[in-house]
């Protein structure tokens, strides 16, 4: 999601490119090669230049965009490319320390040369210039908006680092030091045999066994031919794979090391254990464990989203793939928050190991720069089957439904009243629970939106008188949704002061 908030709608809607489809491409993931022309007729290879030990910085901007222009004024990634580009190029310094490359890629599909030349030739987005971008600018500006769906650019603008090793980041409108004290992190191969392991790509949860997974990438100066790699589960070994091949220096490939049934939740380190110049990166540590085993086949799905509730979708999946609920995309806020969503409740048709899945189109998950979003899954019992809100594009979690249950398994002895009713505000709710639950309460108003929420987590069954107080709230009508287990009890009450 890119993170621009402004007071000004119009110029919110402006800053996002017209296919918003494509998923943000994820910090941490290998950068698409690929091959451009800047206006001077020049040609640049990205992998080229990474493998000439160069960090490579792309701005993704349009001419059209305030945000891209103000930045671009700002000189930080002129000063970057000045001052670290690479030595001899015209416009960088005789001192440069000959580390990072600047590309501009001016990414709206519908724009000409004449508005990278400052002419304004109308009044709408796609016509529309800030300025002269090309006088002064040092570093190369290819035209060319093929690229943003490999990268899955939704806003502008989006300012990529690129390390050596194809590892991206998103840096945003980010300072000339900053950017450059990334860039210096960058790992840069320098041992002859260096196999690394980048990150587990494995299942962390299953109804059964799980592939122990993960990228291996060859961080060495020479070719990569093999490699044995290792499991273990809480420091015990658990499997081994002597991996063969041929990976070029930068090269990644995934890896499947073994299979492992947990009976226990506990931490996997996926490592190398063969020759290794370098084992400061030859391991990784996640936690696994076995899917969580559901009371009933009663589910309820609770999202609360942050600011970008428009990234945010979610479905629920047999273990052949079909999919029995889903939900979203949501509505965005103008500044960052959170909002609770009106809870799902399903009825899962039979034994089986499902799956959630929960996506963000931006990659950055739901949490916590821009609202304190999560999730929660849980059964007719309030028995947590998923949950979660920090992760980048995809949050994917088990459960097993072992046992059916039935319809007589109803949540309360009776239904719920809410009294007085009208009131002032102040409401009082009575309900007699048959078992202990979970409990979701939600107040609309009559344009549907959420004004009111609370939730009561592990009631013990009984009776039990809640207060509502809605005093804050406007004279007018609305709408209760009160979720006891799987089941959705909904009353209209009226707030005459």
């Amino acid at each position: 999601m890119k993170k621009i908030f402004t007071t000004v709608l119009a110029l919110t809607t402006a800053l996002f490119v017209s296919n918003t489809a494509n998923a943000q491409i994820a910090n941490g993931s290998i950068a698409p090669d690929f091959t451009g022309t800047d206006l001077n007729g020049n040609t640049w290879n990205l992998y080229d230049l990474l493998d000439q030990g160069y960090s490579v910085v792309i701005d993704f901007s349009a001419a059209w965009c305030p945000p891209c222009w103000a930045y671009h004024n700002s000189g930080a990634l002129e000063d970057l490319y000045v001052n670290h580009g690479p030595a001899g190029y015209s416009g960088v310094a005789n001192g440069t320390t000959n580390d990072v490359m600047v590309l501009f890629i001016e990414g709206e599909g519908t724009n000409s040369l004449a508005q990278l030349q400052g002419v304004n030739a109308g009044n709408t987005y796609a016509t529309a210039s800030e300025g002269d971008w090309i006088t002064g600018t040092p570093y190369p500006i290819i035209d060319n908006a093929s690229f943003n769906s490999a990268y899955g650019i939704s806003a502008f603008p989006t300012i990529y680092l690129i390390c050596p090793n194809r590892i991206i980041t998103e840096v945003g409108q980010a300072s000339t030091s900053n950017i450059y004290a990334a860039a210096q992190a960058c790992p840069v191969a320098t041992f002859p045999v260096d196999p690394a392991i980048l990150s587990y790509t494995g299942e962390t949860s299953s109804c059964s066994s799980i592939d122990l997974k993960a990228k291996l990438q060859n961080m060495g100066t020479a070719a990569l031919t093999s490699a044995t790699i290792k499991a273990y589960f809480n420091g015990t070994e658990i499997a081994s794979y002597n991996w063969s091949g041929n990976l070029a220096k930068y090269a990644v490939t995934e890896v499947t090391v073994g299979q492992y049934t947990p009976t226990q939740s506990g931490s996997v380190q996926i490592k190398v254990t063969s020759t290794n110049d370098d084992v400061a990166n030859d391991a990784v540590t996640t936690t696994i464990g076995p899917a969580v085993q559901a009371v009933n086949q009663y589910v309820t799905v609770k999202i609360t989203t942050d600011a970008y509730g428009s990234e945010t979708t979610w479905k629920l999946k047999k273990g052949n793939g079909q999919v029995v609920a889903q939900g979203g995309p949501y509505n965005d806020l103008q500044q960052a928050g959170s909002t609770v969503q009106t809870p799902v409740t399903v009825t899962l048709p039979a034994v089986d190991c499902y799956s959630f899945e929960i996506t963000d189109s931006y990659g950055d998950g739901m949490c916590c720069n821009y609202g304190d979003g999560s999730y929660t899954v849980t059964d007719g019992a309030g028995t947590v089957l998923a949950s979660g809100s920090e992760y980048t594009t995809l949050d994917k979690k088990k459960f097993n439904v072992l046992v059916l249950g039935t319809e007589e398994e109803a949540p309360l002895n009776g239904n719920i009243s809410i009294f007085p009713n009208p009131s002032a505000g102040n409401f009082n709710m009575n309900m007699s629970l048959v078992n202990k639950s979970n409990i979701a309460i939600n107040v609309t108003n009559v344009m549907g939106q959420l004004v009111y929420s609370e939730n009561k987590d592990n009631m013990a069954a009984g009776q039990h008188l809640l207060n509502m107080d809605l005093s804050s709230l406007s004279n007018g009508m609305y709408m209760v949704n009160v979720f006891v287990g799987n089941k959705l009890y909904s009353q209209r009450i009226s707030i005459a002061k």
